[in-house]
């Protein structure tokens, strides 16, 4: 597993593309968390770290997107798939490498952050309790951005659907409060991700939201398995 790791997190940070949007992503930090320092608006400080918490999540499908997408394309994944590697094996590293440079870049925006905490009435452990959140949220949406990858061939196609399900997420909760029919609401509440990290954001530890998002987590990564097996199964 860890070889496969290695050599997946060793191919994120030669993508120009990836460093291109990285500097893109920090200068949006500079830039936001400057105009709360040159400001009298130190109370908006937890505006601009979910806004920046979102941002780090619209990051993940440019390293999902090539996960499975780019094996089935260059057809390695008969190489990949013949090896003495067990499936569930290569998919858990597959994921690890994703979210390991996911929390590479949200590493980079602690920065800001820890400088701004300085300022503010904000406590080490809301900042904390944030990132944790984001982690969280960042490791489902990885296993889901993987999930759509194992579906596809195509990086482009795989980049746009996972998008597209992310502003589908986005879109339960806030149509959420609009919706009359309590059983909808129930059951568009169990679906909805971005309502478990609203706790997060809130300077709230919920347990119940933690195992919530590690078990989308697993559902997504046992999903990527079977569908890799159907597929090995139609190209054998």
């Amino acid at each position: 597993m860890g070889i496969i790791i290695k050599k997946e997190m060793r191919h994120y940070f030669h993508d120009i593309l990836l460093y291109i949007v990285a500097s893109g992503l920090m200068l949006y930090c500079g830039f936001r968390f400057s105009n709360v320092f040159f400001s009298s608006e130190i109370v908006n400080i937890r505006t601009v770290f979910i806004e920046v918490s979102y941002i780090l999540i619209l990051f993940i499908p440019l390293l999902t997107m090539g996960s499975f997408a780019s094996e089935k394309y260059n057809g390695t994944d008969r190489l990949l798939f013949s090896s003495a590697v067990y499936m569930h094996t290569v998919v858990w590293a597959k994921f690890f490498a994703v979210f390991f440079s996911y929390m590479f870049f949200c590493t980079m925006t602690l920065l800001f952050p820890m400088i701004m905490m300085l300022l503010s009435g904000i406590y080490w452990t809301e900042l904390l309790l944030l990132y944790i959140g984001v982690l969280l949220l960042g490791g489902a949406v990885c296993a889901f951005g993987i999930f759509i990858s194992s579906l596809s061939s195509h990086l482009f196609r795989a980049l746009l659907v996972t998008m597209s399900g992310l502003f589908a997420w986005w879109m339960i909760d806030a149509l959420l409060p609009y919706i009359g029919s309590l059983l909808f609401q129930r059951l568009f509440n169990i679906v909805s991700l971005f309502t478990r990290f609203s706790e997060f954001q809130s300077g709230l530890f919920s347990y119940s939201s933690m195992i919530y998002l590690l078990s989308v987590v697993l559902l997504f990564q046992l999903l990527t398995m079977q569908s890799l097996r159907i597929w090995r199964q139609r190209r054998s």
